[in-house]
């Protein structure tokens, strides 16, 4: 539980994904004079079905989008429990490319700040493990995930090559660090031989 002043919604959605929760994320209007929450059920990590307070897209992807870019309003994440059982909005939304069209609508300037400036100048790699598919780029996104491929590079240089821009190569770097595809890279010391 928190508030999404500190913890913003992107980083709720990545933390549920990588511990793979089901239950439900409860989140709290930014007036508290509104009664009731905004409730995304997961399961395995994965958003499955949401109840929101305002009208809502019918596609999950879509109604959840909103709920990105808010800086205020408390939440609680009831693990095994279903406290959307009546959800308006049902499907299967794939977290990482939801997280992925988030930042091409808008991002928290300040959680994209905060996060580039714990690895500023640190050099970084893609991991092995990341299934970039699961994002669901578009091409110009895809060429600087091969600029990350290439080689360990820090956080303002691999930025400075995206083809979409400083900002929006922020926001995949951003992207990146919070779903733990790039990592700290240390080069692997070669013993001398005396």
């Amino acid at each position: 539980e928190g508030d999404l002043e500190r913890t913003p919604f992107l980083h709720l959605i990545a933390q549920i994904l990588l511990r793979g929760l089901s239950g439900t994320l409860a989140i709290w209007p930014e007036d508290e004079s509104v009664r009731g929450q905004d409730r995304v059920r997961f399961e395995a990590g994965k958003p499955v079905a949401a109840r929101l307070l305002g009208s809502a897209p019918p596609v999950l992807e879509r109604a959840l989008l909103p709920l990105f870019p808010r800086t205020r309003g408390a939440f609680a994440f009831y693990e095994g429990v279903d406290l959307a059982p009546d959800a308006a909005v049902r499907g299967s939304a794939e977290p990482l490319a939801l997280l992925a069209a988030s930042l091409r609508v808008g991002a928290r300037r300040d959680a994209v700040e905060a996060v580039l400036e714990q690895y500023a100048g640190m050099t970084l790699r893609f991991t092995g493990s990341a299934d970039v598919k699961r994002y669901a780029l578009l091409p110009k996104e895809e060429r600087l995930v091969d600029v990350m491929r290439a080689g360990p590079a820090t956080p303002e240089e691999l930025a400075a090559h995206s083809e979409l821009g400083l900002e929006l190569g922020q926001r995949l770097v951003y992207l990146f660090l919070v779903t733990k595809a790039l990592e700290p890279y240390q080069p692997v010391a070669r013993a001398s031989a005396e």
